[in-house]
């Protein structure tokens, strides 16, 4: 018996290549999409520690400017200073210095090693700031902060 033949297109796609192909495109762009929302908030977070870094910086800078024996008076020990704009809780930066885009509840404050009256008055002072603030984008509010630690003496000015 004579059968026709059939012709076979090999053209083109069937529905399930079709679907299994959009389904895997699909996931792709949501992990890529995924990839996109967590470095954008390690981008704002590096921004943040490096602003914080470089105002504890200029900050150290201003009090080691100071007369060595005056700075347990100008900048007392354990006083949070405030950093971001708005911000009620804190007392006002006597140098006006801001961080631009920080959050309100930033601030900064100074500890010394050993306690300024400790020793004699040319026993260096060990000077630690610290600039702290709250994520505002985190579910937990982690406090983050950074910590600089210098080392002066009378003799340096």
């Amino acid at each position: 018996m004579f059968k026709p033949a059939r012709i076979v297109d090999k053209r083109g796609f069937t529905l399930i290549e079709g679907l299994v192909s959009i389904l895997l495109i699909s996931i792709t762009v949501i992990g890529i999409y995924n990839i996109v929302l967590v470095s954008h908030d390690f981008v704002i977070d590096a921004r943040r520690v490096t602003q914080a870094t470089n105002f504890a910086r200029k900050k150290l800078e201003k009090i080691m400017d100071t007369d060595f024996l005056d700075i347990p008076s100008e900048y007392p020990s354990g006083v949070d200073y405030s950093v971001g704009y708005d911000s009620g809780q804190y007392v006002p930066d006597p140098d006006y210095d801001y961080l631009e885009g920080f959050p309100g509840d930033a601030s900064w404050r100074v500890e010394y090693f050993p306690p300024p009256g400790g020793g004699a008055p040319s026993d260096p002072l060990t000077i630690k700031l610290i600039v702290s603030w709250h994520e505002n984008n985190d579910s937990d509010n982690r406090e983050r902060s950074v910590h600089l630690t210098s080392r002066i003496t009378a003799g340096k000015m």
